[in-house]
């Protein structure tokens, strides 16, 4: 059990007990980052930060020597990397994304069926009339862009990115449409006219560039084009189903003839995933250039009732103004099951609530740590439903400090998962994380870690 004060020195001990240095942590230690994944077939199709490095995925399909024919998992499947590496292993692969713009990010980048030939020649020929393509003007439509997308790009750079849009949509048919349109997708942030960080873009951060849009567009187009070639060789190549969902009820039905056998669950040989971090990231503002572009939303109401009232608590931008105490958030179900865990959050955000109180911003983290330890809490208890008994569940996790508080999130969703029946867990640590923001005056000192929580059931059906 942790110490109540949560503190690096009084986690290490714990932390370092469940550390398993044996045969499993010697496999995953140098598994990548997120960055491999940029020059990778396939995966390199859309540059998202928030995801983890495709070379887990493969070491963990080896690891636990799941083969074609079973089925794995990905509850937070963002743009799709665990079905991605599992499709190649010729392994059948579910994943559950609340987020509708990664979803279809994720559903395109698996979907490879084309007639290359076919598929080709569209390239060919749009390739040829590019240039008088992104000639054609439309100030209707830039018309109707909000401002954001309009002070990212030079006028002439957004010009021809509405031409090719405009152009695709009145002469292209699924599924080609949308292997075009997430090629436009990949082009944006390449040819905007600022600065262009994570997770934010930076419109007043003006670049002295001008790129030619056209055939940036072609090239990347080009690219994927290569790609499915490259992963059509592959065989067999396993199911893959990428489905809007919620990870907190995960259902008893399944597409593709991938359905629970019961229930009760008991269809997942291998859960793959990253849930969320702790970390105030938001993740519906990160994708807010991209579909302020393509139209699916065009202001932050709008973000915020597509996509961040559907995601799990991570960020400060998610709690609503009439929203409960933390007190009353934390899950009565997470003290009956963990109570020491229950404990130890409910001082943590008391202590939070404290701070925030004082400070300029006042950003409510005792609420954000109490809603995302509630929602996890429901994660847990789907996966371990819907794991085979024996089996295991692989979490690629960040820990945290709102307010300088330290959280160990890999410690206490690990004590979580064993109060909602699975028999053991191990954590393996990757990387330390946090220190580019070190220099930061408003950052807190508390060193920080990504780890990797192994979570495995029991063979005996509960």
């Amino acid at each position: 059990m942790l110490a109540k004060i949560f503190s690096t020195e009084q986690a290490k001990e714990v932390f370092e007990s469940n550390i398993n240095d044996s045969g499993v942590s010697n496999n995953f230690r140098n598994v990548g980052t997120s960055r491999d994944n940029a020059k990778e077939p396939i995966h390199r199709w859309f540059r998202y930060p928030a995801k983890f490095s495709n070379k887990l995925v493969d070491t963990a399909i080896t690891y636990f020597d799941i083969k074609p024919g079973q089925l794995i998992l990905d509850p937070f499947a963002g743009t799709g990397t665990s079905l991605i590496g599992a499709k190649l292993r010729g392994v059948d692969s579910i994943g559950i994304e609340a987020h509708f713009f990664l979803r279809w990010v994720g559903a395109t980048k698996l979907y490879w069926d084309f007639d290359l030939d076919d598929l080709q020649q569209k390239i060919t020929e749009i390739g040829e009339k590019i240039q008088d393509i992104t000639k054609a003007k439309n100030e209707t439509e830039i018309g109707r862009l909000p401002k954001l997308v309009i002070n990212c790009f030079s006028k002439d750079t957004l010009e021809r990115l509405v031409a090719i849009r405009e152009y695709l949509k009145k002469n292209l048919e699924e599924p080609s449409l949308s292997l075009f349109n997430l090629a436009v997708t990949d082009t944006l942030r390449s040819v905007a006219n600022v600065s262009m960080g994570w997770p934010y873009v930076s419109p007043k951060k003006k670049l002295e560039r001008e790129s030619d849009v056209g055939a940036t567009f072609i090239r990347k187009i080009q690219n994927m084009y290569e790609d499915i070639l490259t992963a059509s060789k592959y065989s067999p190549l396993g199911k893959s189903c990428l489905i809007m969902g919620d990870a907190r009820d995960m259902g008893n039905n399944w597409p593709n003839g991938m359905a629970l056998e019961s229930g009760n669950g008991d269809s997942v040989d291998l859960v793959i995933s990253s849930p969320p971090y702790l970390n105030n990231y938001d993740y519906a503002d990160r994708t807010r250039l991209e579909t302020y572009f393509f139209g699916y939303t065009s202001s932050w109401s709008d973000i915020t009732y597509q996509v961040r009232n559907k995601l799990i608590m991570s960020a400060t931008t998610q709690i609503k103004r009439n929203s409960p105490p933390p007190k009353e958030i934390l899950s009565i179900r997470i003290k009956e099951k963990t109570p020491h865990v229950y404990g130890q959050l409910l001082e943590a955000v008391d202590a939070m609530g404290n701070i925030r109180v004082n400070r300029a911003g006042k950003k409510k983290y005792d609420y954000m740590v109490a809603g995302y330890f509630d929602d996890m809490f429901q994660v847990l208890k789907e996966i371990h439903r819907v794991l085979k008994p024996g089996r295991q569940c692989v979490l690629v996790l960040g820990d945290s400090a709102p307010y300088g508080i330290y959280i160990p999130t890999d410690l206490l969703l690990g004590d979580i998962a064993i109060g909602v029946g699975f028999k053991e867990y191990r954590i393996i640590p990757l990387r330390e994380r946090g220190n580019k923001w070190k220099n930061l005056a408003q950052r807190h000192s508390v060193p920080l870690r990504e780890s990797m929580v192994i979570l495995k059931k029991s063979e005996i059906k509960n």
